[in-house]
């Protein structure tokens, strides 16, 4: 994806809102570029931690995966590591970005076990005012995790092929938590979860299908459904009277993308639907 390089701050408003985004495990950063680059695009301040919990495809220590005590203690490192992020930002000491961040305005998203960080800092940190799980893994979560209550809205976007009924079980369990209507949960038919970072746009297309690494949807179209779905959900966090025209204009636009394509859509509950069974699912 086309950028510049340490680009001026649009001037066409003040402050621009904080989206931090967590990455999945045995990942960095750098493979989420196409998500993050495409939410700069369109008003985000957008800021990628590597973690420091050995999760990371820089510093993995291989735990088992099953072992629930590690991967708990890893995801508190983790929402730790966001948290700090926010707070050295809070300080305001970036010459590029100085005055022109808007921390009443901060989102967090997560990629799989970045879905799981995602929802302990909106448990814990209360500067949270939107979180997003893409193809979340809520494993990590301990129970407290998931109970305790907040206002923070929170969506689970995941692939309807790579989900399983146990982890759908633990995102309705953690959406209890939250109030009527600011929960929900999407699944998307024909993407896979390597669909959700830049793994599709490394390689060819065709070669990855074959080695069931991505699923069978479109690349652009499948980056163009995550950012119908979270910038619509982003935004309604926003303070009516801080609402611009161009983020009224993109929410339109991805309403309108998102009903084009809705044949896409497998399951789309809110959290006073009730439990949600899902009856098939591709290979795990």
């Amino acid at each position: 994806m086309p950028c510049y390089v340490n680009a001026s701050v649009s001037k066409s408003q003040q402050k621009w809102p904080v989206m931090v985004f967590s990455h999945g495990l045995k990942g960095i950063p750098e493979v989420y570029m196409t998500l993050a680059m495409d939410f700069a695009s369109r008003g985000f301040i957008v800021v990628l931690p590597l973690h420091t919990d050995g999760s990371s495809a820089m510093s993995y220590d291989n735990f088992n995966i099953d072992d629930h005590v590690a991967r708990n203690e890893q995801v508190t490192i983790r929402a730790d590591n966001v948290s700090f992020a926010l707070d050295q930002l809070s300080k305001d000491e970036i010459p590029l970005f100085k005055n022109r961040m808007n921390f009443e305005e901060i989102s967090v998203v997560g990629h799989s076990f970045g879905g799981a960080t995602a929802v302990k800092v909106a448990k814990d940190d209360p500067r949270i005012k939107a979180c997003i799980g893409l193809d979340p893994w809520l494993f990590p979560l301990d129970k407290q995790d998931k109970e305790k209550k907040v206002e923070t809205p929170i969506l689970f976007a995941g692939s309807h092929q790579w989900q399983w009924q146990e982890n759908i079980d633990r995102m309705t369990e953690v959406l209890s938590s939250v109030p009527k209507g600011k929960g929900q949960i999407v699944l998307v038919k024909e993407m896979d979860h390597q669909n959700f970072c830049d793994v599709p746009f490394l390689a060819s297309p065709f070669l990855l299908r074959k080695a069931r690494i991505i699923g069978t949807m479109d690349r652009y179209l499948g980056l163009g459904i995550m950012r119908s779905l979270v910038l619509p959900f982003v935004v309604q966090t926003f303070p009516k009277e801080g609402l611009k025209d161009i983020y009224e204009k993109q929410i339109e636009t991805a309403k309108d993308f998102l009903q084009l394509y809705e044949h896409y859509i497998a399951v789309n509950k809110t959290n006073i639907d009730g439990e949600i069974k899902v009856v098939a699912f591709g290979k795990h």
